[in-house]
Order: structure tokens, then C-alpha cells, then sequence
């Protein structure tokens, strides 16, 4: 199963690279959209996954801003996995382009 997800996942990244080389977008502007989009999708997944599996996530409580621990941990995979799709997106880019 884990072989199938990374494979999903690498086709989802290369036919984003492959919009962007239609398209002919510069670098520079495909930074935002690639780490924003991947952010946000990771963390609604992890979301559903937690209420799936009864976690309790918590951001908010009496008007302050009180991340818990699993909460924490969601933030973080999600930024890391931003992180990770927008290097892949643009490193998959810059090796088509210069071919």
C-alpha cells in the first residue's frame, strides 16, 4: 500500500510539473501555489485521518491560540510535506526544462 500512495503521489506531482511546463509559468511564480496547495491538502487529510481514528486536535481555546501536541505534529508533517512537494515540483521542472 505504501508502494501505491508514493506512486500516486509522484504522478500527482508530475502532472502538476507538466501544467506548469505547458503552460510555461517561471520559478518564480510556481512557489506559492505548489507549497500552499500541497500545505493545505496535507493538513485536511491528517485532520480527517485524526478524526477518523478519534484524535483531538486542538487550536483555539478561550480566544488564544493552544496547539496540543497532535496538533503540533500535524502542523509540522504538513509543512515538511510542503516543503518536500514544492522542491520535487521544482527540481522535476528544471529537469524537463533544461532538456
Amino acid at each position: 500500500m505504501y508502494y501505491l500512495v508514493l506512486g500516486l503521489c509522484l504522478f500527482i506531482v508530475m502532472m502538476t510539473v507538466k501544467f506548469f511546463y505547458n503552460n510555461k509559468w517561471q520559478y518564480k511564480s510556481i512557489f506559492l501555489p505548489t507549497f500552499i496547495m500541497a500545505f493545505f491538502i496535507t493538513w485536511i487529510v491528517l485532520e480527517i485521518l485524526a478524526v477518523h481514528y478519534g484524535r483531538n486536535t486542538q487550536y483555539f481555546y478561550d480566544g488564544a491560540i493552544l496547539l496540543n501536541s497532535f496538533t503540533q505534529d500535524i502542523l509540522l508533517a504538513s509543512l515538511c510535506m510542503a516543503t518536500v512537494a514544492t522542491t520535487l515540483v521544482y527540481l522535476f521542472l528544471w529537469i524537463v526544462r533544461s532538456n
